[in-house]
């Protein structure tokens, strides 16, 4: 009977993985629960999987019910993979809303609390996946570098040093090296053909090489790739992908003067990412529509100045500094061609303040309080305030 449970469990995970059908994954996850009660086998696991599954279609509010539910079923076995992971997935989700101090709290109790095991690459990865965003969006490349040097030395399979390769094309990207960048990409995508990679790391990559075109204005070499990232993402049922892909073509249609496509786009898109909580994504939506009513004719000033207020509150939640100083300006140059010289003023300053704290964070040396990972299954780990 356990065999049993443990054959329903790896057919659910096969599911989930390639990218099934909703019917067909949770029908697998329901024979499981089946299976578990029989053999009061492992619910913890059918908890998480139903986190995964309601997170991968869209529903943030069912998958995070499943996350608390599984943490609750093992908080008395710490020693865990299922425990490991399902701090990750609840950390992503503080990260995404901005709550940075709970990702920090979550992995502190995770680590002092959790004895030494196997498992620990998996969540410690993932924290540092999550603070090299962060350190990216503050324009800290030092701490980026470090970072991404302890990332790579955890790579132990060929798909997780791809996903190494795109993280450090964004690092490359987001400097200005864009010509490297997309030589890493390339790299990693050439890479791809010869092992068997899993759907989200491909549409990823494929993301990653569509933005480093776009910032060098160059849409129209983005857009095939884009195009291959939506197919990918409809095929597997990757939904947060997808919501990523769907944001950047509302990007491109402006570039190409299709603007009421683009907002069409967008405002489909608003209650999605409004649902997830993701701020940084739906400041980016915010700041398509403001761009979308300045290219207007005559331009709506007086309504891109609403949505980049908007921008401005979710940029600063997530911390894009990039994005804050770009918002800033936008709102500078409306207000002056409307002539509110104290607004006008107000967000110029705000503007040199944001890019004078990008030029510190990325000329600064590494924060004395990143400390590295160590390969050799010790718990430390790196802690950024």
């Amino acid at each position: 009977m356990h065999l049993r449970s443990l054959a329903q469990l790896s057919v659910s995970e096969h599911h989930l993985l390639q990218g099934s059908s909703p019917g067909e994954t949770f029908g697998s996850l329901d024979a499981l629960g089946r299976e578990d009660a029989r053999v009061e086998g492992p619910v913890g696991s059918n908890y998480l999987l139903r986190a995964a599954a309601w997170e991968a279609y869209g529903n943030t509010a069912l998958s995070s019910l499943y996350s608390n539910l599984q943490e609750q079923h093992h908080r008395h076995e710490v020693n865990t993979p299922d425990l490991h992971q399902s701090a990750c997935r609840r950390a992503i989700k503080m990260a995404n809303i901005g709550d940075r101090q709970a990702v920090f709290q979550i992995f502190e109790r995770l680590r002092s609390g959790a004895p030494v095991s196997p498992e620990w690459k998996t969540w410690a990865t993932t924290f540092g996946d999550i603070l090299l965003a962060i350190c990216l969006d503050r324009g800290e490349y030092k701490n980026a570098e470090v970072l991404l040097s302890s990332l790579q030395g955890m790579a132990s399979t060929p798909q997780a040093a791809l996903a190494s390769k795109v993280e450090q094309a964004v690092f490359l990207s987001d400097q200005g090296r864009h010509q490297e960048a997309y030589a890493r990409l390339q790299e990693g995508m050439a890479e791809s053909h010869t092992i068997v990679v899993a759907p989200s790391v491909e549409v990823e990559a494929l993301l990653r090489t569509a933005e480093v075109f776009m910032n060098c204005q160059q849409p129209l070499s983005a857009l095939p790739y884009i195009l291959k990232a939506l197919t990918l993402s409809d095929q597997y049922y990757l939904s947060e992908t997808m919501t990523g892909t769907l944001l950047l073509l509302a990007e491109v249609l402006l570039h190409f003067d299709l603007g009421e496509q683009s907002r069409a786009l967008v405002e489909d898109l608003l209650p999605h990412v409004s649902a997830q909580g993701v701020a940084k994504q739906r400041g980016r939506l915010h700041l398509v529509l403001a761009k979308y009513h300045l290219a207007s004719t005559p331009p709506a000033l007086a309504a891109a100045l609403r949505e980049l207020g908007l921008c401005a509150d979710l940029f600063a939640v997530s911390g894009s500094q990039s994005l804050l100083a770009e918002t800033f300006y936008l709102q500078a140059r409306i207000n002056h061609d409307l002539g509110n010289i104290e607004e006008r003023d107000r967000a110029a300053k705000a503007f040199r303040e944001r890019t004078q704290q990008i030029s510190r964070g990325a000329n600064a040396g590494a924060s004395p309080d990143v400390r590295y990972f160590h390969l050799d299954g010790r718990q430390e780990t790196f802690v950024g305030r």
